[in-house]
């Protein structure tokens, strides 16, 4: 007697796996390029948002000294005065050698995760609930289409405050990361990196500091990754539950400035923290 369990399955049953096969396969691709048609038809009415937004300010900066470019040509020349521009197409040129490893951690982590960085006294944490300033419950307030991050140099501070104004009176929210000549930014970086994240329209001053710019760069690139352009940057991941010694940081050239630790989350809930660390990068820190 044959051993029928050997026996290969029916045609009809072979050809209808075959064709569910292929069904699989063809919703796939269609879902793919979907959602690659529907990416680029954002980002079109992003940038025509942006280039009418540019457009209707040009007679408002009539004899401020600052230019303005609705676009980016093939020739991305550096102008000989301060000009705003859209940050989509400003040159990246991806030196290594450029800011800190620090800055670029911090902003990625606001940027790309939930995190936050709070605020350490002699070791301990103050509080692992970051509350909002005035500015940001504005910003959160503000439309996201009239939400405006000006990426720019700290030597280009007084333009970008020009800028600021110009902007904030057509009814637009701006974010800038320092606000006075010779002052400390008044925020940390994972904010800085967190208003990227929310901010509708991103504008840079382009200029020869900006070009020099390791905070303009870092904003560049990390428009490339929001927009598909680039993929996303390796970030540093915190343990669920780790935890650090707490202990007094050793006195270092900036232990004028404030110590924090970086804390990310998940729905809102502390995952983790990482080791207390000093400097600038803890302005902020709640």
């Amino acid at each position: 007697m044959k051993n029928q369990s050997a026996q290969p399955p029916p045609r009809s049953l072979s050809r209808v796996s075959k064709a569910c096969d292929r069904r699989a396969t063809v919703t796939g691709l269609f879902n793919r390029v979907s959602l690659l048609l529907l990416t680029l038809l954002i980002l079109g009415l992003t940038a025509f948002a942006q280039e009418d937004l540019l457009r209707s300010v040009i007679p408002d900066f009539k004899g401020t000294g600052v230019s303005v470019r609705t676009q980016w040509s093939s020739r991305k020349v550096t102008p000989s005065r301060p000009t705003l521009a859209p940050l989509r197409g400003f040159p990246v040129t991806n030196d290594a050698s450029l800011g800190s490893q620090k800055f670029s951690e911090l902003f990625n982590a606001g940027a790309f995760q939930e995190a936050a960085l709070v605020a350490v006294n002699d070791g301990q944490i103050v509080d692992t609930h970051p509350r909002q300033t005035v500015f940001e419950q504005r910003w959160k307030s503000a439309n996201k289409a009239r939400r405006v991050f000006i990426s720019f140099s700290k030597a280009d501070i007084e333009t970008a405050k020009t800028v600021r104004n110009v902007l904030e009176r057509n009814g637009y929210t701006c974010f800038m990361y320092i606000n006075e000549t010779g002052k400390r930014p008044w925020t940390n970086s994972v904010k800085v990196g967190q208003f990227f994240k929310n901010a509708g329209t991103h504008l840079v001053i382009d200029s020869k500091a900006a070009r020099r710019s390791a905070g303009v760069q870092l904003e560049a690139q990390a428009l490339n990754v929001v927009e598909g352009r680039a993929p996303r940057p390796s970030t540093s991941k915190t343990t669920v539950g780790q935890t650090s010694k707490p202990s007094k940081p050793a006195k270092t050239k900036e232990s004028s400035y404030p110590c924090c630790k970086l804390c990310t989350y998940r729905n809102g809930v502390l995952i983790g923290c990482g080791p207390v660390t000093c400097g600038v990068q803890c302005i902020g820190a709640q």
